[in-house]
């Protein structure tokens, strides 16, 4: 038999009845993308940056590819209008950062 645990502080906090744990929250990474020659204005140089989450329940290397193929997938979703016959790995990792990172460059 499974209990739901109706007591709003143990909702609130997100803490799981079973374990006592809260789950696991989900992992905030920054992706950095070169976009494709055949969509760039200038030649090797544009880049698409991309905050994604990751659920806290993927963890190691699977979390970055995770967060590579949502940027991916972000990506050709903002260039979907001049996207005919690109892939998302046309999308080429420049790098992947854990957390939010914001560019401060004027």
């Amino acid at each position: 038999m499974i209990t739901i645990d109706r007591n709003p502080q143990s909702l609130e906090a997100g803490v799981s009845r079973a374990t006592g744990e809260a789950p696991p929250k989900d992992r905030d990474f920054t992706v950095l993308l070169l976009v494709p020659d055949t969509l760039a204005r200038t030649f090797g140089q544009d880049t698409y940056t991309s905050h994604t989450g990751v659920p806290g329940t993927i963890n190691g290397p699977d979390a970055a590819i995770a967060a590579i193929a949502a940027a991916r997938e972000m990506a050709m979703d903002a260039y979907t209008a001049w996207s005919d016959g690109l892939d998302p790995v046309d999308f080429h990792v420049l790098a992947v950062f854990e957390g939010l990172l914001e560019d401060i460059k004027p």
